[in-house]
């Protein structure tokens, strides 16, 4: 009996030690989160003391942040949503240590590097490098130059409107001119396309990064309006350029100090009713080049090394003379014959060319886009040009970031990553030549390209019919449609447009999509039977959508799908399982707090 009843007194003695072993460490625990909850305050704050002296610093224009010290303040972001997380499953009663350990890493870590001691760069009294933009030879050209730049030098003109048709060279004419006040010390210049689809919201946007501004807290337009109305008071001496105006503009609502000394604005726009409406001091018509323009315009886009004889020079100049005198049309016309000798190609290329240009521009825009599959060669080249139509008017794409996504969409050719690139940089480049792209760089010297709008809108017609896209891409906040969604559609693009809601039962029927891009648009909720009859997917981007915090089960049945982005979606805690994806390559899983390999994909 006493050998029993020891044993019951050890298991007691030893049950209590364990119970007193699990209180204390739940009291630990409590003690060592809130320890992370303070050390994230201090670090929290350092971050907000740092972020207010770079902004003060930028607001003169003349320096901008260092690319670490963004970096730093957004992993700073990103540590306190991580904490957040933690306490929610605290209070659920989990206490995961491990992340608490790693949590606690990396507050040390980013304590050690927030260190920068000079956190801005000098711009030279510059917001951006000059823009590229190809030299003024024309006469007429010149002349236009000089009309608006002494306009900039009268004090009683305090703004210049330049209109003309699409691609007779008005915002060229705007990039020599924000280049050359970039050499003025006395001018602050700031380059603002509004393009076709713009809204208040996104324009005052683009107002606030001028005045250095952060409106994310200010809903109310009117009270954004008089914060940047503000704001710019306080700065001198500016010039603020809108290109690609397509309707009336009321700059009040963009907080732009009207008729105050010291501010000017050039717009370009192909309506004449939005000059007159917006109130401009002073008209710039821009026309189009007279035959012997047009022809030295031509000639010098060919380039050097495409000798032409006598024979081959005068189809030449019956073709340069079907543009009719527009800049667009004989630079793009000119890329696609660059290097061509022999008269029969000419001879041939005339006999395609439209015969009249004021008809329709895109009919010669179209002609440069199909020389680029001559019989002989694949489709990608085509292909890669229209898939750049999936991003906004007039927005500059990083070249490697656009190389990637032609990887995951299987255009571009290799054995190894490096050959997939290699591959991506030729067929870029022959783009470029071609003039269907242009070539830039941002203030980091990272190469990036554009597309002119006019060849975007041509590329958008072409896929009108097939391939099929649906582009809604940089347009305001919009509820998603089912009606759009085409049963034969092959690319949809809704990259930064503020998608306020997304039906909860819709599901398109698009047995064809191939690609679907959601990114940068606000999304907070994807309903579940979203993804249900769009079997051929193969590439998803739902990026940077940072309130997106789960994702519909419908996801787990694209078995076709290569490529599947969640990059930057901050909240998002987990992903369906996705054991049926057996053609999956890419998964982007980066910025997100996703702790555990989805199922599926283990191996």
């Amino acid at each position: 009996m006493e050998a029993v009843a020891g044993k019951v007194i050890d298991l007691i003695e030893k049950a209590g030690t364990y119970f007193i072993r699990k209180i204390q460490n739940c009291i630990n625990f409590g003690e060592d989160l809130k320890t992370l909850e303070r050390n994230v305050k201090q670090l929290s704050d350092k971050a907000v003391d740092m972020k207010t002296d770079v902004e003060n610093q930028e607001r003169s224009g003349r320096k901008k942040r260092r690319r670490q010290v963004e970096s730093w303040l957004n992993e700073v972001e990103q540590l306190k949503e991580e904490l957040r997380q933690l306490k929610e499953e605290a209070t659920r009663g989990e206490k995961n240590r491990g992340v608490l350990k790693k949590l606690n890493g990396r507050v040390a870590e980013l304590e050690q590097r927030g260190d920068f001691g000079e956190l801005v760069l000098d711009v030279d009294g510059r917001e951006e490098c000059p823009m590229q933009v190809q030299p003024v030879h024309e006469e007429k050209s010149k002349q236009n130059l000089e009309v608006v730049w002494t306009g900039l030098h009268d004090e009683n003109v305090s703004s210049i409107g330049i209109y003309g048709m699409g691609g007779v060279g008005k915002t060229t004419l705007a990039k020599h001119i924000y280049n050359r006040l970039l050499e003025e010390s006395c001018y602050q210049v700031y380059w603002v396309t509004v393009s076709q689809w713009f809204t208040i919201e996104g324009l005052q946007d683009d107002f606030a990064k001028i005045v250095k501004l952060n409106l994310s807290h200010v809903k109310d337009k009117h009270g954004r309006a008089d914060q940047l109305n503000w704001a710019f008071k306080k700065m001198k001496n500016i010039v603020i350029i809108l290109d690609d105006v397509w309707e009336h503009l009321r700059l009040e609502e963009l907080g732009y100090p009207l008729g105050m000394e010291g501010y000017k604005l050039i717009l370009t726009t192909r309506s004449f009713e939005v000059y007159q409406k917006i109130g401009c001091k002073e008209l710039l018509k821009v026309k189009k080049l007279n035959a012997s323009d047009a022809w030295e315009l031509f000639r010098k886009s060919l380039g050097s090394e495409t000798r032409l004889s006598p024979d081959v020079e005068r189809v030449a100049k019956s073709m340069a003379g079907r543009c009719e005198g527009l800049p667009l049309g004989l630079i793009t016309l000119a890329g696609s014959m660059r290097g061509v000798t022999d008269i029969r190609e000419w001879n041939n290329a005339l006999n395609k060319f439209p015969d009249d240009m004021e008809k329709d521009v895109f009919k010669v825009l179209k002609y440069s886009y199909d020389q680029l599959n001559d019989g002989s060669s694949d489709i990608t080249m085509q292909e890669c040009f229209l898939y750049c139509a999936l991003y906004p008017e007039d927005h500059k794409i990083g070249r490697d970031k656009l190389i990637g996504k032609f990887i995951m969409e299987g255009l571009v050719k290799g054995n190894s990553r490096e050959e997939e690139f290699n591959d991506g940089h030729t067929i870029l480049n022959k783009l470029v030549k071609c003039c269907l792209l242009e070539a830039t760089v941002d203030d980091f010297g990272d190469e990036l390209v554009r597309m002119h709008d006019l060849l975007r809108e041509t590329a958008l017609r072409i896929t009108n019919d097939k391939p099929r896209y649906l582009v809604r891409s940089g347009i305001g906040p919009q509820v998603l449609e089912e009606q759009d969604w085409a049963f034969n559609l092959d690319r949809v693009s809704y990259h930064k447009s503020r998608i306020k809601r997304i039906p909860e039962d819709m599901a398109p029927n698009c047995p064809t999509l191939s690609t679907l891009i959601l990114s940068n648009c606000d999304s907070t909720m994807i309903p579940g039977p979203f993804f249900q009859y769009m079997n051929k997917l193969q590439v998803v981007d739902l990026s940077y959508n940072s309130e997106l915090m789960d994702l519909p089960s419908s996801i787990s049945n694209l078995e076709s799908l290569r490529a599947l982005s969640l990059r930057g979606c901050s909240r998002l805690k987990s992903v369906p399982p996705l054991a049926k994806l057996k053609n999956s390559r890419v998964l982007d899983v980066s910025y997100t707090i996703i702790k555990e390999v989805p199922q599926g994909m283990e191996n």
